[in-house]
């Protein structure tokens, strides 16, 4: 680890100051940043953010225990795997490192693991679409949300939410569930923010599929954003039949893609 520096970051501030500084060098310099005070306040907050520095480029790592998160500003595409190739040396634990390109326009950093596409569909809706049987979800119901994201998604390229990201999106009407009995069998969670609507997981139980139930969910997810002008959401390239469906509904690729490697 010679000729690295490797420190804690103590505030959100220090974290900016980290990547200007380097900035400023390196005008042209390939990055994935881009500032989530949110995410990154309580990343730093919880002691969990550490800066790598290299001549080559800055990193900051966010050490989530099962993985660690990456986020980077470096020279060139050979500086950034070589750099990588240390730091999962120094944390002995996978990384997670994301590429947001525009299809055709930017070079992609390789074969990654997984590949996302965004699909955005565009206009508001006439009327509402009020949802038969979707319900909001309440904070009881974490801990059965939690399972559910733990056996059904990948933690490492679907960022799985913690409790405390499932009690802010319960507190902004983000997550609608459907039950049966006492068991929820679909849910979907979103975010709004000014004329945008994110779908973020659309889930339905695999013993209740092609029974409405996945299209009441995306009912309330559109009724709750009846007034944004843009709804969008990231989808797995491979992923053909959940391409399909969402096409069913008026999205299509916007020409946003998002490699996820995990090293």
């Amino acid at each position: 680890m010679s000729n690295i520096l490797k420190e804690q970051i103590n505030s959100v501030e220090q974290l900016k100051r980290t990547f200007s500084n380097f900035k400023r060098k390196e005008k042209t310099a390939l990055s994935n940043y881009i500032p989530d005070p949110t995410k990154h306040t309580k990343y730093v907050e919880n002691g969990i953010t550490s800066a790598y520095k290299f001549d080559a480029g800055i990193f900051l790592t966010f050490d989530l225990g099962y993985m660690v998160d990456v986020i980077y500003m470096t020279k060139s595409k050979d500086s950034l795997m070589n750099c990588l190739e240390i730091i999962q040396e120094d944390a002995k634990k996978p990384l997670v490192v994301e590429h947001v390109f525009r299809e055709g326009r930017d070079e992609q950093l390789g074969i990654p693991t997984k590949l996302l596409r965004r699909m955005s569909r565009v206009g508001v809706f006439e009327k509402p679409l009020p949802s038969r049987f979707a319900e909001q979800a309440t904070y009881e119901d974490i801990p059965e949300l939690l399972d559910i994201f733990s056996q059904y998604f990948d933690p490492y390229t679907e960022r799985i939410p913690d409790v405390e990201e499932l009690k802010r999106l319960i507190g902004m009407d983000g997550i609608r569930i459907i039950r049966e009995k006492e068991d929820i069998i679909g849910m979907v969670v979103f975010e709004k923010s000014v004329g945008n609507l994110h779908l973020r997981y659309w889930w339905v139980s695999s013993s209740h599929r092609n029974k409405g139930i996945g299209a009441d969910l995306l009912k309330a997810y559109f009724n709750v954003g009846f007034d944004c002008k843009r709804q969008f959401l990231w989808v797995f390239s491979d992923n053909t039949n959940a391409i399909d469906k969402y096409r069913h509904y008026g999205f299509e690729f916007d020409g946003t893609a998002d490699e996820i490697f995990v090293i």
